[in-house]
């Protein structure tokens, strides 16, 4: 999907629905760029992790349930990702410029 529209199913469903999905919207290298990036984080110390043990007030030691929002302050690569030519252009086609 290198910066080209969404497919028009996509558009319509948005309009109808309020939401769409694209299973192959990024490639598998940006996933993995992605996923090494949110390792950082994670090794960093740098996400939540709001798990509790089951009563929904304790904290879990041994779960984890990691809080990723907000990610656009800690990281500089999330922060870009809005900006993506790609991103962009599929915002376009659904709500306009």
């Amino acid at each position: 999907m290198r910066g080209t529209p969404l497919p028009n199913a996509c558009v319509e469903q948005f309009r109808r629905d309020g939401f769409t999905s694209v299973d192959t919207f990024f490639s598998l290298r940006e996933i993995d760029a992605m996923r090494i990036e949110l390792e950082r984080l994670k090794t960093e110390d740098l996400l939540r992790n709001v798990a509790t043990e089951g009563d929904g007030e304790t904290h879990s030691e041994t779960n984890q349930n990691l809080q990723i929002c907000p990610l656009t302050p800690k990281s500089p690569f999330y922060r870009a990702l809005a900006f993506h030519p790609k991103v962009v252009s599929s915002i376009q086609c659904l709500i306009g410029d």
